[in-house]
C-alpha cells in the first residue's frame, strides 16, 4: 500500500534488528538456527537487578 510505512519483502528502513526475546530456551535454540541471512542483530538480556535491559551480544548477518 502506498504511504503505509511498509517497504518490499527484503528492504528495511534500519539497518540492524533490535531483539527482546522471552521465550523458552529452546524456541530460542531454534529462532537462532534459522536465523540466516537476516540483518544484523542486537541481542539484549534482562538484568533483573536493575529492571533494564542491556545489549548482550551481536549477531553479524
Amino acid at each position: 500500500m502506498p504511504g503505509s510505512g511498509r517497504q518490499a519483502h527484503g528492504q528495511s528502513a534500519t539497518p540492524r534488528i533490535h531483539l527482546f526475546l522471552a521465550c523458552p530456551m529452546g524456541l530460542a535454540l531454534l529462532l537462532g538456527h534459522r536465523w540466516n541471512r537476516l540483518r544484523p542483530t542486537v541481542v539484549y538480556e534482562d538484568v533483573s537487578t536493575a529492571q533494564v535491559y542491556e545489549p548482550a551480544f551481536f549477531v553479524q548477518a
